[in-house]
C-alpha cells in the first residue's frame, strides 16, 4: 500500500473509506464502529447484497448520510451485487450524468474549494458476460482530470507490477494505459492472495496514502482507506442550542410591549416588515434564553472504550496474520473477530436493557428508537444556471424562488356556476313490516 509522506503543517486530505462488504446488514454495527474511529469523508461500499425489503433506517450510520444506493435486481435477494455510498453533511457530493449501461456502477462529483473530484464506485461480478465488460471498457473512456476508480474489478489474474495478463484480462489493462489510469493497489485484498479490489487513478500524484484496516466482519475482502490531496471539509463538533426551559419570557413579553409596532412598519412593505420583527425575536431571543453548546458525534450510543480496544486488537492480528501465514496467527484473527462480533452484540443488549428498565424516562426510550428508526437524507447541493450551490441559505433561498415562481395567485374574478331551475318532485313512500 501507498505510505502517506509526512510534511509540516500539512492538514490529512479527503478521506474515502471503501470495502467489499459481501452483506452489509450483518456487519453495519461494525462499520458504524469504524466510522466513528477513522472519520472519513466518504464510504463507499459494494456487495451491499440489499433488497426492497431492507430499509435504508437499518443500513444507517451516526452522522453521515447515504447519498446512493442501488440494489442487484436480476438475483436472489441482491446477492451478488449492490452499492451503498455514504458522505457527511460537510461534503458537497453530486451526482455525475453518464449514459452508460454498465449495471454496477455510481459516479459521484465531490467539490472542495476550487477543486473537483470523480469518484466512480465499480463491481463487476466474476461472471460478467462480454457485453457487459465492454461496457465497463466505455464507462472509462473519456475521463476528466482527477477521476478515481474504486471496486472489485475481479481480474485476479493480471500481474500489475509487470502489467502483465492472460488474453481474457488484456482489454482492460489496455483500457486502463489508453485513459492514463495508474492502479495504486499493491498488496493483496482478497484472503486468497489476490488484487480484486482496485484504485484507479489519471492523477496518482494526488492520492496521498491507501492503507488497509483489515476486514469487516468475515467479508473476503479487505477494507481501504484512501486519502486524496484536497482540502478537508470542515465538520462542525459543535452546535450552538437555546435551552429554552430556562428562558425569561416575563422580561422578554415585557420589553416586547414596549415595542410600537404599528410606528415601527408603518410605511414598509411586508418583506421588510417581517425582517424588523424577525430580527427583533432573535435579539429577545439571545438576550433572554441561555444557550450553550452541544457536540455531535459520530460514534454509537452503544459503543464502548473497550469494544474499540477489541477492534483495533483484531486489525492489528490481521496483519500479523498476512504477515507470518501460519496456524496459530489464522486461529488468534479468527477467535478475536468472533469475540468483536459477540460483544458488539452484547453492548447493544446492555444498552436496550438499560433503556427498557428506565420506564419513567420516556425520551430517552423514544431518542433510541427514532436514532433506529429514522434515515438521514440531505437537500442539495443544487445547479442553478450551471453554477452550482452549496451554501444551506442560498439552497433554501433558491428553492423558495422556484416554489414561488410556479405559484399561481388566485383570481379575483372567479367564474360563476351557471344557475337553473329545476322541480323537484315528492315522493311517497310507505316501508311495511317496520317495527315501531
Amino acid at each position: 500500500m501507498r505510505e502517506r509522506e509526512q510534511r509540516p503543517g500539512q492538514q490529512h486530505g479527503l478521506k474515502i473509506l471503501y470495502t467489499n462488504a459481501q452483506s452489509i446488514c450483518g456487519k453495519i454495527n461494525e462499520l458504524q464502529c469504524l466510522a466513528s474511529e477513522q472519520q472519513p469523508d466518504i464510504i463507499m461500499i459494494c456487495e451491499t447484497w440489499c433488497n426492497d425489503d431492507i430499509e435504508n433506517c437499518f443500513l444507517s450510520v451516526p452522522e453521515y448520510d447515504i447519498v446512493f444506493r442501488k440494489d442487484r435486481t436480476d438475483t436472489h435477494l441482491g446477492k451478488g451485487g449492490g452499492l451503498l455510498v455514504y458522505a457527511r453533511d460537510s461534503v458537497c457530493i453530486l451526482s455525475c450524468d453518464t449514459d452508460s449501461r454498465f449495471n454496477q456502477f455510481c459516479r459521484r462529483i465531490v467539490k472542495n474549494a476550487d477543486k473537483k473530484w470523480y469518484l466512480t464506485l465499480v463491481y463487476r461480478p466474476p461472471s460478467s458476460p462480454p457485453e457487459n465488460c465492454n461496457l465497463l471498457l466505455d464507462l472509462m473512456d473519456n475521463l476528466p482530470a482527477n477521476s478515481l476508480l474504486v471496486g472489485d474489478f475481479n481480474y485476479p489474474y493480471i500481474d500489475w507490477k509487470d502489467l502483465t495478463t492472460p488474453a481474457r484480462g488484456m482489454g482492460f489493462l489496455d483500457k486502463c494505459s489508453e485513459a492514463c489510469l495508474e492502479q495504486l493497489v499493491t498488496a493483496p485484498t482478497h484472503i486468497k492472495g489476490n488484487i480484486l479490489d482496485l484504485v484507479l487513478c489519471n492523477n496518482p500524484e494526488k492520492v496521498l496514502s491507501i492503507n488497509s484496516l483489515g476486514r469487516l466482519g468475515k467479508s473476503d475482502h479487505e477494507i481501504l482507506l484512501i486519502e486524496l490531496d484536497t482540502p478537508k471539509p470542515e465538520v462542525k463538533r459543535a452546535e450552538k442550542k437555546h435551552v429554552w426551559g430556562r428562558a425569561c419570557w416575563s422580561q422578554m413579553k415585557e420589553e416586547w410591549s414596549f415595542t410600537d409596532w404599528r410606528k415601527v412598519i408603518a410605511g414598509t412593505d411586508t418583506e421588510t416588515a417581517w425582517q424588523l420583527v424577525k430580527n427583533k425575536v432573535w435579539e429577545l431571543t439571545d438576550k433572554y434564553v441561555p444557550s450553550r453548546e452541544w457536540r455531535t458525534t459520530s460514534r454509537p450510543a452503544w459503543m464502548t472504550t473497550e469494544l474499540l480496544r477489541l477492534i483495533r486488537q483484531k486489525r492489528k492480528l490481521w496483519s500479523n496474520h498476512k504477515k507470518h501465514k501460519t496456524e496459530e496467527s489464522r486461529t488468534a484473527y479468527r477467535e478475536k473477530e468472533r469475540e468483536v462480533t459477540r460483544r458488539i452484540k452484547k453492548a447493544k443488549r446492555a444498552l436496550e436493557k438499560n433503556i427498557a428498565s428506565d420506564a419513567s424516562n420516556t425520551k430517552k426510550f423514544f431518542n433510541y428508537v427514532g436514532g433506529q428508526t429514522k434515515t438521514r437524507s440531505g437537500v442539495g447541493p443544487l445547479k442553478v444556471g450551471g453554477e452550482l450551490v452549496c451554501e444551506e441559505e442560498k439552497i433554501a433561498q433558491e428553492l423558495n424562488n422556484y416554489f414561488r415562481s410556479v405559484f399561481q395567485k388566485p383570481d379575483n374574478n372567479p367564474p360563476h356556476p351557471k344557475q337553473t331551475s329545476a322541480r323537484v318532485q315528492v315522493v311517497k313512500c310507505r316501508i311495511s313490516g317496520h317495527p315501531k
